[in-house]
């Protein structure tokens, strides 16, 4: 007999593959990049195409393709940006609340202008990957060596694949079929086969800022929000606070009804800030706006104004330093 239970599988365990029927007339080897391990004797040489544009699919391609002839595919657009700023900077560490408050009214503007100024158009320079909305409105790739590799010559750019005969396989804007002995999905895990152990009922209903079940707040869930950019423990860290909270007593959750308003506002947002991606990723947020909505609720939200007065050095270093940790 428990009195509460906190949900915390992951959402990394069942691979999400395409289900259209074009896949279901290839001829070759298909296979998950779940499973993909290391490169195996029987794909040397071969012709190899992975579908995917996240950093899971280009880390694959990056790894094999001195020794696989590879073909990667991205339907919808896909933002690339580099993951390290400087020799030793990992790019989110530049990240800090002062940068945060100016980039909502430019990096649209100047900060995407840079980007693309150095990176190419879409941070990748590939017309046919141009993605579908602004610079941080979107899942970011950040595994920007795969570019590097194109322009080398090892990987080949492709659009989003439009039939299969055997293992011939046409591209969009390609009239020519490429041979290809092994197709690698790097499309990402789904989270509805996730929870075998509880009903549909718990996991159709949005959660209440993505940890409370609204209906039973003794079913929490921790680490199924997914930031565009940053790390899931850094949000987990305040959904477990938030949580303990409640459960002690410490704090209190809204009505039913403010908590479905609530989600329902969040719903909206999330549409808005993803337009391309808040569908494939339901559950994808700004980290740095959600690690404020989650902390506001449990009394964790630094009170900027008065530490100015009181406390200028934390002042300082919660302005000014990078704001994961």
């Amino acid at each position: 007999m428990y009195d509460a239970v906190v949900v915390a599988t992951g959402q990394t365990h069942v691979p999400n593959i395409p289900s259209e029927a074009m896949y279901r007339r290839f001829t070759g080897t298909i296979t998950h990049a779940h499973f993909f391990q290391k490169l195996t004797n029987d794909m040397r040489g071969k012709n190899v195409l992975i579908v995917g544009g996240g950093e899971f699919a280009s880390d694959i391609a990056v790894e094999i393709c001195n020794d696989c002839k590879i073909y990667l595919s991205i339907r919808g657009g896909q933002w690339f940006q580099e993951k390290v700023l400087g020799a030793y900077e990992p790019a989110d560490m530049l990240y800090n609340r002062l940068v945060h408050a100016s980039l909502r009214w430019w990096a649209d503007t100047v900060f995407r202008g840079f980007v693309e100024v150095v990176w190419g158009k879409g941070g990748s320079g590939i017309p046919f990957w141009q993605p579908h909305s602004g610079y941080l409105h979107g899942f970011y790739n950040k595994t920007r060596e795969v570019i590097t590799k194109i322009s080398q010559g090892s990987i080949q750019p492709r659009d989003e694949i439009i039939s299969i005969h055997g293992n011939l396989i046409q591209f969009a804007g390609r009239k020519s079929f490429e041979h290809i002995d092994y197709i690698i999905f790097a499309t990402g895990y789904t989270a509805s086969h996730a929870f075998p152990f509880l009903h549909t009922t718990y996991t159709k209903v949005p959660w209440y800022k993505l940890i409370f079940y609204p209906r039973d707040p003794s079913l929490a869930f921790v680490g199924f929000a997914r930031p565009y950019l940053g790390s899931i423990p850094m949000l987990s860290e305040l959904q477990s606070r938030y949580i303990a909270g409640v459960w002690s007593g410490e704090s209190s959750l809204p009505s039913l009804a403010k908590m479905r308003a609530e989600i329902e506002c969040d719903r909206e947002n999330q549409l808005k800030n993803f337009p391309a991606d808040s569908k494939r990723l339901p559950q994808l947020v700004n980290p740095y706006d959600y690690c404020d909505d989650v902390a506001v609720k449990f009394g964790a939200k630094p009170r900027m104004m008065n530490l100015f007065f009181t406390n200028h050095a934390l002042w300082r270093k919660l302005l000014l330093q990078p704001w994961s940790p």
